[in-house]
């Protein structure tokens, strides 16, 4: 998944023309997420600068950070904001339900917020006990 921000002033060049906006991306290691029973899931995001070219380029100064909704409680996300890039480890309560929550996964990036989604499944874990 990528999510894709615009910067709505660009540099000047030398020659005194406007140069293309800078374009920013947000890298996701995935499009959706599903925590069974007790588990967890990892997710990764990474902020990239898009130049002229089309050439990415880390964006270590980004500030990510990733949002569950109000609803959501008992989620869990670690770390929920970092810089540059992070890998998150999500837990969720144990429930009784299936449920399904879109968490917000955001970078600010010089001037820049660019936002995207998740779609996270929790989904209540079952034992049989055999006796």
């Amino acid at each position: 998944a990528v999510a894709l921000g615009r910067k709505l002033i660009g540099p000047k060049s030398h020659s005194g023309k406007q140069d293309p906006p800078a374009r920013y991306i947000l890298q996701l290691s995935a499009d959706k997420l599903e925590i069974i029973g007790a588990g967890t899931a990892t997710l990764t995001v990474t902020a990239y600068r898009v130049d002229s070219q089309g050439t990415l380029s880390p964006a270590p100064t980004a500030h990510l950070q990733i949002q569950p909704p109000p609803t959501a409680g008992g989620l869990h996300i670690s770390p929920s904001q970092r810089q540059g890039q992070m890998q998150s480890t999500i837990s969720v309560a144990a429930r009784q339900k299936e449920e399904t929550w879109m968490l917000t996964v955001r970078g600010q990036i010089a001037g820049t917020l660019v936002e995207t989604y998740l779609q996270l499944k929790v989904t209540p874990g079952y034992f049989v006990e055999v006796y």
